[in-house]
C-alpha cells in the first residue's frame, strides 16, 4: 500500500513539474515574441547594418590624359538622395508624432544649404507625400534635390536631420550614378568621347564615340567578386578575386594648343557665318595630332562642337590637290619651277569645256611656281595635258604616278569612323572621260577628308616621308607603361629629293610671293610659312552655289615644326586666305610663342 502511495506521489509531482516546464516554455515564447514585435524595427535595423553577400565589381574605369599629363576624362560618382516616407517608424508612435518637427528641421537645412526650394515649399511638397504614401508598400520615396550631388554633398545631407539616421528609422535611400566627365569643359569632345553610363549590375561602362569607343576595352578593366557587409550602415567590401583597374590612356592632344585652336576658329567661323569648321594641328617628325576642332553653327553666333568633320568628311578638296599633281608633273618632266606653261591669260578649252581661273590676267605664260602661287585651274589642267597627254595611255599613266605618290595610303587612326579617300584609278572607274585628268589636277573628280590632306602636307614637310597620324602616345596603369605608340615611318619617299624640294619652294611662294593666294593673310613676320589654299565649289539641290575653303601648310618652313590644316564650309563668301589663312596664322604665331617661351 505504501508503495501504491509512494508511486502516485511521483506521478502528481512529475505531472506538476511537466505543467510548470510547459507554463515557463510559453511565458518565454510569449516573451520573446513581445520583445520582437516591441523592438521590430531596431532588429530589422541590425539585420540590415550586417547584411552580408558576394558581388561583382569592375575595377575603376581609367582616366584620360593630354601629352602634359593633364587629366582631361575621368569617372567621378554622384549622389542622388531620397526619402522613403513609407518606413514604419515615421507612422507610429515617438515617429509620427516627431515627424513634423523632423520635417521642419529637414526642409530649413536642405533650404538654407542649396537653395532650390524655400523650406515652407519643401515642407509643403513632403508631408503631402507623407499623408498619400502607403507604409505598406515601399519605394524610393521622394527626391530631395533636383540635382546630383558630390561626394562632399553627399556627406553633408547625411548629416541632417532624419538623414543622419539608419534608413529603416530615417527613411534614407541614396543612389549612387558614375559620372564620366570632361574637366576641361567638353574641348575637345569628338577625340576624348563620352560613355553611355554605368550599369548599375554590371557596373560596366560602355564608350560612345572617340578614344571613349575606341580604347573601350581597355579602360574599362576587367571583374572581380566580393563579400559586402554591413558594418555599422556602412558596406565594406572584402575582395575574394580583386577587380583590375582599367588603363589609363595618354593622348597626343595638347590642351593649351586645343584651346589656341578652338578660339581661334570659333572668331572666324562666326565672322564668315560658315555652317561649319574643322581643324587639325599636328607635329611633322612624329605625326602626333595635337588639336583636333570641329564646330558647327546652326545658327549666327551659336558655335557647338560638331562631329568629326576632320577625319570623315569626304569631299572634293579643290585646290589643295594641285599640288599632289604637280609633285606627279615634276616626277615624270624634265621641268622645274621655273618652267613655263600655256594659260592664255586664265583662259582654256579641256576635253571640249572652256575653263577660266577665278581672276584673269594678261599674262599669256605663267611659270610652274607662278600657277602655284596663283592657283591658277588653266595652268594646272594644261600642264598634266601636256605631259600625259588627253590619251588612254596618258590616263593610265597619269592614274599609276598619283597612286606612287602614295596620296591615299591608308591611315589607321585609332577614332572611329574616319574615312578614306576616293581617288578613281583608270580601268577601275567607268566614268574617265577626257575632262577627267584635267578636272583631277585642280582636285575635282576625287574625294578626300582634310585627315589625309594634312597627312600628304606633312610628309612634304618631314623630309618626303609620311608618319602615321595618330591620337594616343600611351597606355598607363598604376604609373606603370603597359604599351606606348611610337612613331610609324613609311620606308620609301613619296618623290625624289630633287622634286620635293621644287614642290617646298611653290608652297613658301603661295605665302611669301605678293601674288600668292595665301600672302595677304598668312606671310608672317615671326617665321616663314609653306602651304596652299584651296577652293571647291558644289551645287545645291536648289541650284545655289557653295563653297567649301581650305587653308593647309606648316611652319616654320625652314625647319618644319607643325603642320595644319583648317577647312570651313558653306561660308557666306568664298574668302579662302581671310579665313582659313586667318586662322592658320593666328594658331601658328601662338604655337610658335608658346614654344619659344617654354624654351
Amino acid at each position: 500500500m505504501k508503495k501504491n502511495d509512494e508511486n502516485r506521489f511521483k506521478k502528481r509531482w512529475a505531472l506538476l513539474f511537466g505543467i510548470a516546464a510547459v507554463l515557463g516554455y510559453a511565458y518565454i515564447i510569449v516573451r520573446y515574441v513581445d520583445l520582437l514585435l516591441r523592438d521590430r524595427d531596431k532588429y530589422i535595423e541590425v539585420v540590415e547594418e550586417n547584411e552580408v553577400a558576394t558581388v561583382e565589381r569592375r575595377g575603376r574605369r581609367g582616366n584620360i590624359y593630354d601629352c602634359r599629363g593633364r587629366l582631361v576624362s575621368a569617372t567621378l560618382p554622384e549622389y542622388i538622395v531620397y526619402i522613403d516616407l513609407t518606413v514604419p517608424y515615421l507612422h507610429t508612435g515617438i515617429g509620427k508624432d516627431s515627424f513634423p518637427i523632423w520635417v521642419d528641421r529637414l526642409s530649413y537645412e536642405l533650404s538654407a544649404r542649396f537653395g532650390e526650394e524655400s523650406p515652407d515649399q519643401l515642407k509643403q511638397r513632403l508631408i503631402t507625400s507623407y499623408k498619400r504614401c502607403d507604409p505598406a508598400k515601399h519605394d524610393n520615396g521622394v527626391r530631395l534635390l533636383k540635382r546630383k550631388l558630390s561626394y562632399d554633398e553627399y556627406k553633408e545631407v547625411c548629416k541632417m536631420t532624419l538623414l543622419n539616421r539608419a534608413p529603416s528609422r530615417g527613411g534614407r535611400v541614396v543612389v549612387e550614378r558614375q559620372n564620366r566627365e570632361n574637366l576641361f569643359g567638353g574641348m575637345a569632345r569628338r577625340v576624348v568621347g563620352a560613355v553611355y553610363g554605368i550599369d548599375d549590375t554590371t557596373h560596366t561602362t560602355l564608350g560612345r564615340f572617340g578614344i571613349e569607343q575606341s580604347f573601350d576595352k581597355e579602360l574599362s578593366g576587367s571583374k572581380g567578386l566580393y563579400l559586402r557587409q554591413r558594418l555599422g550602415g556602412s558596406p565594406m567590401l572584402k575582395p575574394i578575386t580583386p577587380a583590375e583597374d582599367g588603363c589609363d590612356v595618354v593622348m597626343t592632344l595638347d590642351m593649351d594648343i586645343q584651346d589656341i585652336c578652338e578660339c581661334a576658329l570659333r572668331e572666324k567661323l562666326i565672322e564668315s557665318q560658315a555652317e561649319s569648321a574643322c581643324m587639325i594641328l599636328m607635329e611633322v617628325e612624329t605625326g602626333e595630332i595635337k588639336s583636333i576642332v570641329n564646330f558647327v553653327q546652326p545658327e549666327p553666333g551659336n558655335v557647338l562642337q560638331g562631329t568629326n568633320m576632320a577625319l570623315a568628311m569626304n569631299n572634293q578638296p579643290g585646290s589643295t590637290f594641285k599640288t599632289v599633281c604637280m609633285m606627279s608633273v615634276l616626277e615624270n618632266e624634265d621641268c622645274d619651277s621655273s618652267t613655263l606653261v600655256l594659260v592664255n591669260g586664265g583662259i582654256g578649252r579641256f576635253g571640249g569645256k572652256v575653263l577660266h581661273d577665278s581672276h584673269l590676267y594678261k599674262e599669256k605664260y605663267l611659270s610652274l611656281s607662278a600657277v602655284m602661287a596663283r592657283s591658277s585651274n588653266v595652268g594646272m589642267a594644261q600642264l598634266v595635258e601636256d605631259v600625259y597627254s588627253n590619251t588612254r595611255a596618258g590616263w593610265r599613266k597619269f592614274s599609276d604616278d598619283l597612286a606612287e605618290i602614295g596620296f591615299d595610303h591608308h591611315i589607321d587612326i585609332e577614332i572611329k569612323g574616319a574615312a578614306d579617300p576616293i581617288i578613281h584609278r583608270y580601268g577601275e572607274y567607268k566614268e574617265w572621260s577626257g575632262t577627267t585628268m584635267t578636272a583631277m589636277s585642280r582636285g575635282y573628280g576625287v574625294q578626300t577628308t582634310p585627315l589625309y590632306t594634312l597627312n600628304f602636307y606633312n610628309a612634304i614637310a618631314n623630309d618626303g616621308y609620311y608618319v602615321k597620324p595618330h591620337l594616343v602616345k600611351a597606355l598607363r596603369r598604376g604609373g606603370e607603361f603597359v604599351k606606348e605608340f611610337g612613331t610609324e615611318r613609311r620606308r620609301n619617299r613619296m618623290c625624289s629629293s630633287n622634286t620635293l624640294e621644287q614642290i617646298k619652294g611653290m608652297l613658301e611662294g603661295v605665302v611669301s610671293r605678293s601674288d600668292g593666294t595665301a600672302y595677304r593673310f598668312v606671310n608672317s613676320k615671326l617665321f616663314t610659312v609653306a602651304g596652299k589654299t584651296g577652293t571647291a565649289r558644289y551645287k545645291m539641290v536648289d541650284d545655289a552655289w557653295r563653297y567649301q575653303i581650305s587653308f593647309v601648310g606648316y611652319f616654320p618652313a625652314d625647319k618644319p615644326k607643325y603642320s595644319a590644316i583648317v577647312v570651313f564650309m558653306c561660308p557666306r563668301f568664298a574668302y579662302t586666305g581671310m579665313y582659313c589663312g586667318g586662322v592658320f596664322k593666328q594658331v601658328a604665331e601662338a604655337v610658335w610663342s608658346m614654344d619659344q617661351a617654354i624654351r
